[in-house]
Parts: structure tokens; sequence; C-alpha cells
């Protein structure tokens, strides 16, 4: 969910208007299948996860990491990389996605009953993904082994050490790492579809009709983004304490957070859910179309992340 606030920000929707002419209303089926096509369709673009094996992780610490343990190691110092998590998330019913917001689409009553925005599910994957991992605390860049051992001087040869070692080029990606060639152009050809075909319909408001709508019920947000990022710090704290043993994903306080979730995703579907509506009658057949008529390259993109999956291992 970290990856998409940016679009997110651009979707942001207040009540829609009811000028002459304006799209007809989707049902809340349409916004499933809308939102699990953007969600099945987006998985074979450059921001494709790749599974449990998640081999952005992998190609980060291949390209950063582990020159920087070589070269810190040239001169006696110790460099430990980053763990790489194995997250494997929630699954989620046919033709849903783990939080509707992550598409630009408003929550269903029957998602927000079972998971709110999908938030709260994240974050416990999270932290069952940092227990597997033999992990009491979550990663964090900069804690190193031997680091309190050492004295100021130490400390002083270490950290100019690293910024040196920072400095130095990047190698070059093996090809079985590197992005699907056509990755890309197909990314900006599913985001023209996500993005264009609803320019110029009339079903976008905007952040000021949002934000008087979510204030009336006591939520103090100006777009969609807001929302996710209140209660990514708000799960941040029982992150913590989770994975440290001091508190429990099903416990009270994880409990009492999500019902809040609950709340604000039923804000925000009143403050976004005719727009929402209108927007996916106009959506939904563009992404239709698009899945049919890249269907050939759709299939290069599944064996090649298929390959690269392997190769993360």
């Amino acid at each position: 969910m970290l990856g998409v606030l940016g679009a997110v920000c651009a979707l942001a929707s207040g009540p829609a208007s009811g000028r002459e002419g304006a799209p007809p209303l989707g049902s809340d089926a349409d916004v499933v299948r809308a939102a699990a096509l953007i969600d099945r369709l987006g998985a074979r673009g450059i921001y494709a996860q790749g599974g449990d094996a998640w081999p952005q992780a992998v190609i980060f610490r291949f390209r950063q990491e582990l020159p920087i343990v070589r070269c810190m190691a040239a001169k006696g110092f110790r460099y430990a990389p980053r763990p790489i998590l194995s997250l494997r998330r929630p699954a989620v019913r046919p033709g849903e996605v783990r939080s509707p917001l992550d598409v630009g689409l408003v929550a269903t009553p029957a998602q927000i009953e079972r998971a709110g925005l999908g938030v709260g599910e994240e974050h416990a994957a999270l932290v069952a993904a940092v227990r597997r991992a033999g992990l009491r605390r979550l990663p964090q860049g900069g804690e190193q082994p031997g680091w309190a051992s050492l004295d100021a001087a130490g400390r002083a040869a270490w950290s100019r050490r690293i910024q040196r070692c920072q400095r130095r080029p990047r190698p070059a990606l093996p090809v079985g790492l590197r992005l699907p060639p056509r990755a890309a152009a197909y990314t900006a050809a599913l985001g023209n579809v996500r993005y264009g075909a609803v320019a110029g319909t009339g079903v976008s408001g905007g952040a000021d009709a949002y934000r008087t709508c979510m204030a009336r019920q006591g939520v103090e947000a100006g777009e969609p983004s807001e929302v996710l990022i209140q209660l990514q710090r708000a799960y941040r704290p029982l992150v913590i304490a989770a994975v440290a043993g001091d508190g429990r994903t099903d416990g009270p306080a994880w409990q009492a957070l999500l019902a809040r979730e609950r709340v604000l995703a039923w804000a925000d579907r009143d403050c976004r859910g005719a727009a929402a509506r209108r927007r996916v009658a106009v959506l939904l057949p563009e992404l239709e179309r698009f899945e049919r008529d890249h269907a050939e390259e759709i299939a290069e993109l599944d064996a090649a992340w298929a390959a690269r999956r392997a190769a993360a291992e």
C-alpha cells in the first residue's frame, strides 16, 4: 500500500455532479470487478512484487547492500544488510483486493465489514513476516552489529568508510533480475487507461468537497491518501509492540484501531461513493478492453515475472 499514495491523491472525489449527461452509477459489484482488474493487471507492470520472493527487495540487496558489504570488509569493517522479509499477504476473496484505496476506488460495504480499508491486514502481515524472519524488532537501516562496542574514533572511521562505499557505482543487474523488457511500456499504457478513461467525464470532484464532507463526519482529511497515512501512523506503534511480543494483532488495542479504520472507511465511502460508482461505470469497460487487447503481452509478462521469481529465490 505504501507505493500508491501518489496515485490515490489524484483520485480524490467529492459528491458527484448531477449534471445532465453524467455517466450512470456502477454497482458495488462493478467496483469489486474493477478493483480486481486493476490489481491483476497492475501485477504485470514495473511495480509487480512477484509474490513471496519479493524480487524488488532481492534486486535492492544485489545492487546496493552486497557491494557495501564487500567494500566495508575490504577495510576490516562489518556491515549487515537489512533482512529480506517474505511478506505473505492475507488471502482475499475472489474478485477483491486488499485495500480499495490502493487502486483509487471506494470500499464496498462487504469489504468494510471484513477488513475496513485493509490497512490493518497489511500491518498484521508485516508482523508475521518479521516474526518468521526470527526478529524481535522491525528492520532498521543503520543498526549494525558491534556498533555499541565501538569508541568514538571507531564510529567515526566506520561512518567515513560507509559514506565512501555508498558513493561507489552500483553494479549492473544480471539479466535474470532486470525488469521485463515490455514492463515499462505496459505500465504506461495501463496508466493511460486508468487515468485517461475518466478525463473530461465530470466524475472526479475536488479536494475541497471531500475535505468538507469528511469534516462533517469528524475526520480531518483532504484526500483519500491522508486517510491511509493516518491509519499507517496509528498502526506503527502497535506493530512495534506486536513484533517485540508486547502486543498482539488480535489484541484489544489492535481491534480498537480496526474499528476506527471501519469508521474512516464508511466516511470515505459516504463522501466518494456516488462519484466513485460513476467513475467505475466509465472505467470498467475500458479495463476489460485493455485486458483483451493486451492478452499476448500479458502472457509474455507472466512468463517473464515467473522467471524472475525463480531467479530471486
